[in-house]
């Protein structure tokens, strides 16, 4: 699981503010105040196919997703707080941080001295169905050429969609996938799988 603090606003100058889950008196936040903020784990994983032919026409297409798992975004602590660093951040920070006149802002003020945390404010729904692959074709018999037998002309495109609520590159991808397993479901800029499309033509000798 991710295990880390949770956010409950922001303190009188704009910065971010945790919840004090220990109750300590000082009102202090250490890390006796993390706690579980979310699951990487699937409730399931699927995929499914699907093929359609009319006379020498075919459509086939292989969808595949999961459901119920949550990944930690490093994104989106790098694109909007690291601006101390010299770093840009993003135009939706720019236009929505906080401000004594915008104090529910979706991100904190602007200050040198950012508390920042690993928090649930990075943890975000990677349920998703992606369309891995989708191809159509004809089929056409060419016997009377005496060259080859058959032909197919097709046309197909992988990864071109994928529905999701993950606001970054792609909730499919994870930056440390086939190491160890208690590293899974983190997003550290992993690159997302290539959108292609395929124009080809088979023969049959």
């Amino acid at each position: 699981v991710f295990y880390g603090y949770q956010e409950e606003g922001y303190t009188d100058d704009g910065n971010l503010k945790y919840i004090n889950i220990d109750e300590s008196e000082d009102g202090k936040i250490t890390t006796l105040d993390r706690t579980i903020i979310g699951d990487p784990n699937p409730d399931f994983t699927f995929g499914f196919n699907t093929y359609i032919s009319f006379k020498g026409f075919t459509l086939s297409a292989f969808f595949d997703g999961s459901y119920g798992n949550d990944m930690f975004c490093i994104p989106a602590a790098n694109l909007n707080f690291f601006y101390t660093e010299g770093k840009n951040i993003t135009k939706d920070m720019y236009y929505n941080h906080w401000t004594p006149e915008n104090t529910n802002a979706k991100y904190p003020n602007i200050l040198k001295i950012l508390d920042l945390k690993m928090s649930d404010r990075y943890v975000y729904d990677a349920s998703y169905i992606k369309c891995k692959n989708i191809e159509f074709a004809y089929n056409f018999s060419c016997k009377r050429l005496n060259i080859f037998s058959s032909a197919r002309v097709y046309i197909s495109g992988q990864n071109l969609f994928t529905i999701t609520k993950y606001p970054f590159a792609d909730p499919s991808s994870n930056h440390y996938a086939g190491s160890a397993a208690f590293r899974q479901g983190v997003d550290y800029f992993a690159y997302p799988f290539n959108k292609s499309i395929t124009v080809g033509c088979r023969l049959v000798f």
